[in-house]
């Protein structure tokens, strides 16, 4: 399938002498092809359009359903747009929080196999409680009351803090800031991608029996 687009991202038109009309001579009364290019200009996609008059164009298989990431998961195929090659879906989306956490801590949870998406993880920041370590929020007057809060034993030497110590060097070498899961939102979200995209995030190959999983 050829490129339907030129380089400023525009439908590329038909031109009036191309292999387009000389196919479409072949089939149609010479009288109308100028017509029918025309129509096919008019289209979001005249080289799609021409295609469906020539009888040329396949529908591709798409799939039905995407793997989960990071941030959407139970990605469901809702449409495809044959015009501009775009997958339209829902899916729902992961929610998650930046806070700051001790590199120790961080390291110790390393070392114990624990992951922050863990939703227990999430309940306790919330709650205000601590696991092993502590939670520092993203705004330094908080993580000024952590620190002057903060028994001996958790890493850093008890002393008064105050925002003129809070600077970049001090936090970037003592916290680092991570995303731990929140939770998934219920309600169900719309996007779309281009039907290339959708396809490289399909795990292939697709084995036998399985052709169920395509539209």
């Amino acid at each position: 399938m050829r490129n339907s687009r030129n380089d400023d991202g525009n439908p590329l038109k038909i031109a009036e002498k191309s292999i387009e009309t000389v196919a479409l001579a072949a089939i149609f009364n010479s009288d109308v092809v100028s017509n029918i290019i025309e129509v096919c200009n008019g289209t979001p996609n005249p080289r799609r359009a021409m295609e469906i008059m020539l009888d040329l164009y396949e529908h591709p298989k798409v799939p039905k359903s995407i793997p989960d990431s990071k941030e959407r998961i139970n990605c469901k195929f809702m449409f495809f747009d044959k015009w501009e090659d775009m997958v339209q879906y829902s899916y729902n989306r992961v929610e998650r929080n930046q806070v700051w956490l001790h590199v120790d801590f961080i390291k110790q949870m390393e070392k114990d196999g624990a992951s922050i998406d863990d939703p227990e993880f999430y309940d306790d920041y919330k709650a205000g409680k601590v696991i092993d370590g502590y939670w520092i929020h993203d705004n330094k007057d908080k993580l000024v009351k952590y620190l002057n809060d903060m028994p001996k034993e958790k890493g850093i030497e008890k002393q008064v803090y105050t925002l003129e110590d809070m600077t970049k060097d001090f936090i970037d070498e003592n916290f680092k800031q991570v995303s731990i899961l929140k939770g998934v939102n219920k309600n169900r979200s719309n996007d779309s991608e281009h039907l290339n995209v959708w396809l490289e995030k399909q795990p292939k190959p697709i084995r036998k029996g399985e052709e169920d999983i395509f539209v």
